[in-house]
C-alpha cells in the first residue's frame, strides 16, 4: 500500500479493515484524540500518489473528505458514533481467518479501549445532550458477548484509564451538567418545531 493511502487508512482503521479487508489493521484502532486526529491529517496528501489518473482522483477525492470531516467539520468531536465504531470488536466474529489470530486481535483491539475511551473523552467536547444520550445503550452493548473468564471486559460501556466508568476529563456533556446541548446547531427537526 502506498503511503498516502496508508495515510487514509490510518484514520479509519475499522473501515480499513472491516470493509476494505485490509487485515494489518486487525487488533488497532485509529487513534481519534484531538491531538491523533492532527497528526493523521498531517499526513494526508504525503508521497506519490498512484500512477493511474482515476486512482489518483478517487485517493485525492477521499482525502479531501477526511480533510472536511475531521479537519474543517471536527466531527469526531461531536459524533460519538466513531469512537463507539473504534470499539467495535464484532468484526472478529466472522470467519475470515483462523479462529486463533482472530481471538489474538481481538485481545489486542480491547487491550487498546481504555485509550480509545480516553480518545473520546478528550475529543466528545461538543455533543448535544440529547445525542449522548441516546447513544448510552450502543456505548455499553459494545462489552455483550464478551465471554466470562476471558480476561476481557464485563459488564457495561468501556471505561477509561482509571477504571470508574465515569469520564476521565473533558468537558461535560451539556452546558455544566444541565443537560443542554454544548455549541453547534440546536437538536430537534429542520422546522424548528421539536
Amino acid at each position: 500500500m502506498n503511503q498516502r493511502l496508508q495515510a487514509l487508512c490510518d484514520l479509519s482503521m475499522g473501515t480499513a479493515r472491516e470493509y476494505v479487508g485490509r487485515h494489518e489493521y486487525d487488533g488497532r484502532v485509529e487513534d481519534l484524540s484531538p491531538e491523533g486526529v492532527r497528526a493523521g491529517l498531517a499526513r494526508l496528501g504525503q508521497g506519490p500518489g498512484p500512477e493511474d489518473p482515476h486512482d489518483q482522483a478517487q485517493l485525492a477525492a477521499f482525502e479531501r473528505l477526511a480533510r472536511l470531516e475531521l479537519g474543517e467539520l471536527e466531527l469526531h468531536r461531536s459524533n460519538p458514533l466513531y469512537h463507539i465504531a473504534a470499539l467495535d470488536v464484532s468484526c472478529y466474529d466472522r470467519d475470515y481467518a483462523p479462529a486463533a489470530e482472530r481471538a489474538e486481535a481481538r485481545r489486542r483491539h480491547l487491550a487498546a479501549w481504555p485509550d480509545v475511551v480516553d480518545a473520546a473523552v478528550a475529543s466528545l467536547d461538543r455533543v448535544a445532550a440529547p445525542v449522548a444520550e441516546a447513544l448510552l445503550p450502543a456505548a455499553r452493548g459494545l462489552a455483550a458477548g464478551l465471554p466470562e473468564g476471558s480476561g476481557e471486559p464485563q459488564g457495561s460501556a468501556p471505561v477509561g484509564r482509571e477504571g470508574s466508568g465515569e469520564p476521565q476529563g473533558g468537558a461535560p456533556v451539556g452546558r455544566e451538567g444541565s443537560g443542554e446541548p454544548q455549541g453547534g446547531a440546536p437538536v430537534g427537526r429542520a422546522d424548528g418545531h421539536g
